[in-house]
């Protein structure tokens, strides 16, 4: 992954193509991002608060593809 966010467009488009794999949302602050861009090219579902995906219960995997994974206490105290 890249600082200007290269990385998550590649991914949407990569799990798009895997019959078995439904992608349910992605999240950003940056709602002008490129992976926000290409999430809505795709159909995809985003949001700029990432609770609003964690706290999906269709959710079997979340990836943080962010520089630094700042949320990783967020993702825990989400747990079922």
């Amino acid at each position: 992954m890249s600082e200007r966010g290269e990385g998550a467009p590649a991914l949407l488009q990569c799990f798009s193509e895997i019959p078995d794999i439904k992608v349910v949302g992605i999240a950003d602050t940056n709602q002008d991002a490129p992976g926000m861009q290409e999430a809505e090219r795709l159909g995809i579902p985003s949001t700029t608060c990432l609770l609003d995906l964690i706290t999906q219960t269709d959710v079997d995997l979340i990836l943080e593809v962010t520089e630094r994974s700042r949320y990783a206490g967020l993702y825990l105290g989400a747990q079922k």
